[in-house]
């Protein structure tokens, strides 16, 4: 689903627009991680922030989605049945609750686009890509997938998801591209080795494993129904789900790297990133992009912000580092606020812009309510939704007038 500028003036306004939404794994189906309709929480008013509401017990969470007025929200469990859930976003009471059929769960949170919630589902052996009704959990459609999935994609009438599997034939990886209205299968790309199963989609473009491709199947695409997809240009370092913003896409490894690449290619098979970053040894979360400024998680420790553009040389140092104690995933950005939530069970707020000194420390600091975070924060309509370890979807919000 394609961003709209809207021009927000209240609170109640925002609700009028989707765009003010958080429709899909980080935002939108080139990840930035960034809100850029939210403002009602802003730089001057962060420190206000308070715990608002704890959902039921449903799981262990995904990341949520904020779109048609509700909270959605997938789980996965060892303990209780896996579910996909509405919720208020008022006060965390359910609207509605399903059960996934024949599963031990979701894999990754759904993705939300004309009415539909789409989510791959596991069997533990197979796995199907299925497509909800939002208004009321009713199954559209179920299609058969490789599993287990990541989270889908949508763009227009298709919906994209990736794979990476382990079947009697090995480790395999690669992506499909199914209409969004039957979930039938046209075109997508398979390749055997170990794969994450982690797309991006932007201005036409697919990003998906060390590769990108045509996302609308006509450029190097063939045969079938469905047809079989090759890259239209390889990266030469594979990683977490790409970031793709103003013409980059931005890469981060399990070994403490953070690579970004011309979105459009270089003109030969193979590209080399045209600016690379150090973050520690250990695994970088993905990328949040916005305003200039590419911001990542270190598992040692602390976020970075570095210019998005690079520094003018192949290595960049970061512009600044925001102080806190470890990380759980991606950060994510709205209003000028980057918000990180940390495995010593707090919520930070840092100013997007950095500090002088380059060593910043939070503007609010929150106590997560129930326990470390198990997804992403996720910033839509004044609110700041956090999944923790008690099995519940927690809201931040500001002090009622």
């Amino acid at each position: 689903m394609r961003r709209r500028a809207v021009v927000v003036i209240t609170t109640a306004a925002c609700l009028l627009f989707t765009s003010c939404d958080w429709a899909q794994y980080r935002y939108g189906p080139s990840h930035t991680g960034h809100n850029p309709a939210e403002t009602v929480i802003t730089p001057d008013n962060v420190s206000q922030l308070q715990a608002a509401w704890s959902g039921p017990q449903l799981g262990i969470p995904h990341d949520p989605l904020v779109a048609e007025g509700s909270v959605f929200i997938a789980s996965d469990d060892d303990i209780r049945p896996s579910t996909l859930s509405a919720l208020d976003p008022h006060d965390g009471s359910v609207r509605w609750s399903l059960t996934y059929p024949n599963s031990i769960g979701g894999w990754g949170p759904p993705a939300y686009a004309g009415g539909l919630l789409y989510v791959s589902v596991w069997t533990g052996v197979d796995g199907t890509l299925n497509a909800y009704r939002a208004s009321d959990g009713t199954l559209v459609w179920s299609s058969p997938s490789p599993a287990p999935s990541g989270a889908p994609a949508v763009v227009g009438h298709v919906v994209y998801h990736g794979f990476g599997v382990l079947d009697r034939t090995g480790f395999s990886h690669g992506w499909q591209a199914r209409d969004s209205a039957s979930g039938e299968v046209l075109f997508g790309a398979r390749a055997s080795g170990i794969g994450l199963p982690s797309v991006a989609v932007a201005d036409g473009i697919l990003y998906a494993g060390a590769g990108a491709y045509d996302a609308t199947g006509v450029v190097n695409c063939s045969g079938g129904p469905p047809k079989t997809c090759t890259p239209l240009w390889s990266y030469t370092i594979a990683g977490s789900t790409p970031a793709v913003s103003d013409g980059l896409v931005y890469v981060t490894t399990d070994s403490g790297e953070l690579a970004v690449f011309p979105a459009m290619g270089c003109g030969q098979p193979t590209c080399a990133p045209i600016w690379k970053a150090t973050v520690g040894t250990l695994a970088v979360s993905p990328a949040a992009v916005a305003r200039g400024v590419v911001l990542v998680n270190a598992q040692e420790g602390s976020l970075y912000a570095f210019r998005a553009t690079g520094c003018g040389t192949p290595t960049c140092s970061p512009l600044w580092i925001g102080v806190m104690q470890g990380f759980s995933g991606p950060p994510s950005v709205a209003n000028g606020i980057v918000f990180a939530a940390a495995n010593d069970g707090k919520l930070h707020a840092f100013s997007a812009g950095g500090c002088i000194g380059g060593v910043c420390q939070p503007l609010w600091t929150g106590s997560l309510t129930g326990g470390e975070p198990l997804t992403t924060p996720v910033v839509a309509n004044g609110s700041v939704l956090v999944g923790t370890t008690d099995r519940r979807l927690h809201a931040y919000r500001l002090p009622a007038p």
